[in-house]
């Protein structure tokens, strides 16, 4: 059961988030165009950050819960799901990398 919530969580994070940020952010682009004749790109990169954000926090719940699902296993464990693990924990390095570059650089 914690495997397939954990897979649920990853697809989340890895095909519906940033479906839905792109969506935004195209549909802030064109509102600011028609309003404005241009837009502007703050709001996009912010709708993309939070949107690294989510599927970061999303897959670190994920990797949490496929950990507990790979500790159940008996020894020896198979490396097909120490894989999984690293598929899902790409999200929340990415995450954990803009986080840690943003604070470095003060932004």
């Amino acid at each position: 059961m914690k495997r397939s919530v954990a897979w649920v969580l990853t697809f989340m994070a890895y095909v519906i988030i940033p479906s839905a940020v792109y969506t935004l952010g195209e549909r802030e682009a064109a509102a600011q165009e028609r309003v404005h004749g241009w837009a502007c790109g703050m709001p996009i990169l912010g709708l993309y950050m939070l949107g690294v954000f989510a599927a970061g926090f999303l897959s670190m719940i994920s990797v949490v819960l496929a950990w507990l699902a790979y500790r159940k296993l008996q020894c020896p464990r198979p490396r097909r799901r120490l894989a999984e693990l690293l598929f899902m924990a790409l999200p929340f390095a990415v995450g954990a990398a803009l986080v840690t570059l943003l604070v470095v650089t003060g932004g």
